[in-house]
């Protein structure tokens, strides 16, 4: 509920300004969206998820100098791809690679949590393209 929805948004605050130097100036948060497809459980998920989005758009919204906040839905950013393969060609990427070898990038050990970085990349270079 509300308060677990506002502990992880202060828990990303706190994760992200320990890794920054000083607030980050955008934040790009994915709206998510429910397809007819999703079953009712997945969706009740996918809003819970949305709920803690939103609380830590409240949340940054207090950073200074916080300039730009996008929420683009998944069709906007990644288009028909499936996450899957976005999440995948953001992690095959020679620079990721680098990066992940000097340390600069620190990949989870799970399969699926390692998906989300790649999506959160794929969401960055979106960003940077637009």
């Amino acid at each position: 509920g509300p308060r677990r929805w506002a502990e992880l948004a202060w828990g990303v605050q706190d994760w992200i300004l320990k890794r920054c130097q000083g607030p980050p100036q955008i934040l790009v948060v994915e709206r998510m969206q429910v397809y007819a497809r999703d079953g009712s459980s997945k969706a009740e998920d996918l809003l819970d998820l949305q709920a803690v989005a939103g609380a830590v758009v409240g949340v940054a919204s207090k950073w200074t100098p916080l300039e730009e906040i996008l929420t683009p839905l998944p069709l906007e950013w990644k288009g028909q791809v499936p996450r899957d393969v976005t999440a995948n060609r953001e992690l095959s990427r020679q620079e990721i690679r680098e990066a992940v070898a000097r340390g600069d990038v620190v990949l989870p050990a799970s399969k699926k949590e390692q998906g989300d970085v790649g999506a959160a990349l794929g969401l960055i270079r979106w960003r940077l393209s637009s």
